[in-house]
C-alpha cells in the first residue's frame, strides 16, 4: 500500500544554505536537526551541530538518511518490534517533523516581519515624496493664481508675454524639481 503525502518539504537546517530537502539523502542529527548531503557532509569533519553547537561524536548522533527509500526497507525497518516500540520510533519521527515545521513557521514569520518593516518604511518614504509634490503642486497653483490676477491688471498694460514666460519658467522649474525628487 502506497501513501501520497501532501504535507510541504523539510528545508536544510543551515541558515546559509536552507535547500529544499526533497529527494535524495540527507543527514540527521541527535539534536533535531537536518541538513542537505552537502551541508550534512561537511559536519562529519568537525562532528559539531552548525545549528546549535551540540557534540555530534557518537553512534548514531549523525545519520545519513534517504529520503525515498526502497519498498523492501519500509517493510523490514520495523519489522520483528514490539507494537509498543514501533509506536515510540514513530512518535519520536513525528515529533522531529512537527519540530521542523515550527522551526519552518519561525523562520518565516521572522523574514515576513522584515519585509514588512522595509514594506513601512518604503511607505514612509513614498508618503513624504507625494507630500513634497503637493507643496510644489500648491506654490504652482498660487503662482498660477497670481499670475492670472496680474494678467487680468497687465493686459491692459501690454506685459502679458513678460508674465506668460515668467510662469512657463516656473512651471518648468518645478518639474524639474519634481522630477529630481522622484528619482
Amino acid at each position: 500500500m502506497t501513501m501520497a503525502t501532501s504535507s510541504p518539504g523539510l528545508s536544510c537546517n543551515n541558515m546559509a544554505c536552507r535547500s529544499l530537502l526533497d529527494s535524495g539523502h540527507v543527514w540527521v542529527t541527535v539534536c533535531s536537526h537536518i541538513f542537505c548531503a552537502p551541508c550534512g557532509s561537511s559536519l562529519t569533519s568537525g562532528l559539531t551541530c552548525i545549528c546549535c553547537r551540540t557534540d555530534l561524536r557518537g553512534q548514531y548522533r549523525l545519520t545519513k538518511k534517504s529520503l525515498e527509500p526502497g519498498q523492501e526497507w519500509k517493510r523490514m525497518v520495523l519489522a520483528g518490534l514490539p507494537p509498543e516500540m514501533v509506536m515510540e520510533i514513530c512518535s519520536s519521527a513525528i515529533q522531529f517533523y512537527h519540530n521542523q515545521a515550527w522551526h519552518e513557521v519561525a523562520y518565516l514569520e521572522e523574514r515576513i516581519g522584515r519585509v514588512m518593516d522595509r514594506v513601512e518604511a518604503v511607505k514612509q518614504y513614498y508618503e513624504g515624496v507625494i507630500a513634497q509634490f503637493k507643496r510644489k503642486l500648491e506654490v504652482v497653483e498660487a503662482k498660477l493664481m497670481e499670475t492670472k490676477s496680474s494678467n487680468i491688471f497687465s493686459i491692459g498694460n501690454g506685459n502679458s508675454n513678460e508674465t506668460s514666460s515668467d510662469l512657463s519658467e516656473f512651471i518648468q522649474q518645478s518639474a524639474g524639481e519634481a522630477a529630481a525628487l522622484a528619482g
